[in-house]
């Protein structure tokens, strides 16, 4: 190495290690964000996720510390050890709970390379078997975590590897972004033909819909009744069960996984990948146990674990992204049953009723959203070629065994 690299405990290098509130106020409607590890990700807070707690008790928390400042280091402390670590890069408020730790870095050390230092494998392993206690609960004893030794150079070159790895990361996220927009516009498409009647209601009052004749030609002129209220004319109310199957996972457990090209699915999305598949893509995924009625997508073949359903079409509707948004708008996760395991009732899922277009508008449909879905795939393909890349790198650049002209080289290649 052509440059100095030094070996500190953590508490030299930081001015503050300490956890979020032990206490959890009352939450309210109204407030500030209170958030604990499963509202966190890599790239900061979820303030959405995240429930809301009175004025008087976010101040009475600021006084003892649970507040992170701009540029503070949080980890997941409770639950999954440090698989999640971001840089608090946000003005808002927001109080921590304790499943979450800050570090507040000194001079010399850059908070990002600390959040790269954590996410290395092998600080992940040491941390993991010398750190932590708890059987059910898993945790970092922070006291402990205090002495960890941290290998890091000077702070130019420690923003150097940061700046680096975080446009790799910015490249990540703005193609998640993209793709959430690609979603919101299939949403509000599918919203206004088939929940709102946007194009039926234009006609009924007379006034432009907006769309080519062509395509308004294949909405009906008038609504009729229905058990469920006024409905386009010729369209008809299904229930579930009709026109869907919610088919079981199959086990695989995380140690019989072999790492290869199709996506393991669980109940709150991919888990990790197998060298076989189940389910011939593009198909939908829905939890059953853990996180029930999340409705995922997978544009290729891919693998449901038993904590899944997978969707099999049951009638002549078989085009699959009308299905999934048909899904997405069940709202199935306020359907949950069991207390103790949240868990999904296909039985009364098969219960809600969907209004159901004619064939041409749903071939239409799903003309126009497979042509946003096709963009999506592009832009998932190009992230996960990126984090591949990341992964590789990342424990190398940060020990220093990895130049970062040499991974320049290297994204270079790729791009």
């Amino acid at each position: 190495m052509s440059f100095e690299w030094q070996v500190k405990e953590l508490d030299e290098l930081c001015s503050l290690i300490t956890d979020g509130s032990h206490r959890s106020p009352k939450s309210t409607e109204f407030g500030k964000p209170m958030a604990s590890v499963k509202d966190m990700t890599n790239f900061g807070i979820d303030y959405e996720s995240s429930r809301k707690i009175s004025e008087e008790e976010y101040e009475n928390l600021k006084r003892s510390g649970c507040c992170p400042n701009k540029g503070d280091v949080l980890i997941a402390k409770d639950g999954s050890v440090l698989e999640t670590v971001c840089v608090h890069n946000d003005e808002r408020d927001v109080c921590l709970l304790s499943s979450i730790a800050i570090f507040r870095t000194n001079k010399d050390l850059d908070p990002y390379f600390l959040k790269y230092f954590f996410e290395t494998p092998s600080t992940k392993h040491i941390a993991k078997s010398g750190y932590m206690t708890g059987s059910v609960i898993p945790r970092i004893v922070l006291k402990d975590f205090k002495t960890f030794p941290v290998k890091f150079p000077k702070i130019e070159k420690q923003k150097e590897i940061s700046n680096f790895l975080r446009n790799i990361d910015e490249k990540i996220a703005l193609n998640k972004k993209t793709n959430e927009t690609l979603e919101d516009i299939a949403k509000a498409l599918f919203k206004s033909w088939f929940i709102d009647f946007d194009p039926v209601r234009a006609k009924v009052e007379g006034c432009s819909n907006g769309l080519p004749d062509e395509i308004s030609n294949l909405f009906p002129d008038s609504f009729e009744d229905s058990d469920i209220g006024k409905i386009p004319k010729g369209w008809e109310v299904k229930k579930l069960g009709e026109i869907i199957e919610l088919a079981y996972g199959k086990p695989l457990k995380e140690s019989e996984r072999i790492k290869g090209a199709f996506a393991v699915f669980g109940s709150n999305g991919k888990v990790g990948t197998h060298e076989d598949y189940l389910v011939k893509g593009p198909g939908i995924i829905v939890g059953r146990k853990g996180n029930p009625g999340i409705v995922k997508w997978s544009d290729d073949n891919f693998f449901p674990i038993d904590t899944t359903f997978y969707v099999k079409p049951k009638s002549e509707i078989s085009e699959m992204t009308f299905l999934f948004f048909v899904l997405l708008n069940q709202k199935l996760s306020n359907l949950s049953a069991d207390s103790a395991v949240p868990g999904l009732n296909r039985n009364i899922a098969y219960m809600n009723q969907q209004v159901i277009p004619s064939p041409d508008v749903i071939s239409l449909f799903e003309e126009q959203v497979r042509k946003l879905f096709l963009r999506k795939k592009i832009s998932d393909s190009e992230s996960s070629l990126l984090q591949n890349l990341r992964d590789s790198l990342l424990p190398k650049i940060i020990s220093g065994e990895l130049r970062i002209p040499d991974a320049e080289k290297m994204m270079e290649e790729i791009s």
